[in-house]
């Protein structure tokens, strides 16, 4: 699967600091899964990765099939490898993230709790979507 040791350093923290389902690319969730033991979306869900804004990516981050079950994702994992290209098949060509699909991730309700300078996990602050919500 390519897993680079700073990508293991977060499936680690993962394991420790993730209570929920985490949206990641095959690859990413297969190493968050094997490493970190934490549920994640696999094949599941492409707009968190590929839309452009938080309004366009939130339909697939609400009720997404996982192997525990339907949940709403809390977590997302983007890292140098998910920006190159998202892999959610084995047999499809990646897809690199557009500039403003990296750049979405800086703004509400996506809260930055781990960074290696390779991989980056987020939390969903939900009900903060909005600016007026105060968060």
């Amino acid at each position: 699967e390519g897993g680079r040791p700073a990508a293991l350093d977060a499936a680690y923290w993962a394991r420790d600091h993730v209570d929920g389902l985490l949206a990641a690319d095959h690859r990413a969730s297969t190493l968050a899964f094997g490493f970190g033991a934490v549920d994640a979306t696999w094949d599941a869900t492409r707009s968190p990765f590929l839309a452009d804004t938080f309004g366009e990516a939130r339909d697939g981050l609400l009720g997404v099939p996982s192997p525990s079950g339907i949940a709403d994702v809390a977590f997302v994992w983007i890292d140098r490898d998910t920006e190159s290209g998202v892999q959610l098949y084995p047999w499809e060509p990646a897809i690199p993230m557009s500039p403003a699909a990296r750049d979405k991730f800086s703004d509400p309700p996506f809260v930055k709790l781990f960074d290696n300078g390779y991989a980056r996990v987020y939390w969903i602050a939900w009900g903060c979507e909005l600016p007026a919500a105060g968060c």
